[in-house]
């Protein structure tokens, strides 16, 4: 879970450090998933009351990448 972390709170970094609530979101957050397509398809970024506040759709062209490091790091086990 760790390297997890480390990788979304990398993607926080980069697109909202200066959002109001990036402390939150650096604990509060969760990737959808498409087992189907084998994609990791967005990041919800949540508040302190767990309200979805950003979508973050990931990339296209690195929607399966993640899916495959996801796999790799034992998050996935499909």
């Amino acid at each position: 879970m760790e390297k997890l972390t480390t990788f979304t709170q990398t993607i926080i970094n980069v697109n909202y450090k200066s959002h109001p609530l990036y402390n939150t979101f650096l604990n509060e957050w969760e990737f959808k998933i498409n087992f189907q397509n084998q994609i990791v398809e967005e990041l919800y970024l949540f508040d302190e009351d767990q309200n979805i506040i950003i979508t973050h759709k990931i990339e296209d062209d690195l929607q399966h990448k993640y899916f495959k490091y996801f796999k790799s790091i034992g998050i996935i086990d499909y």
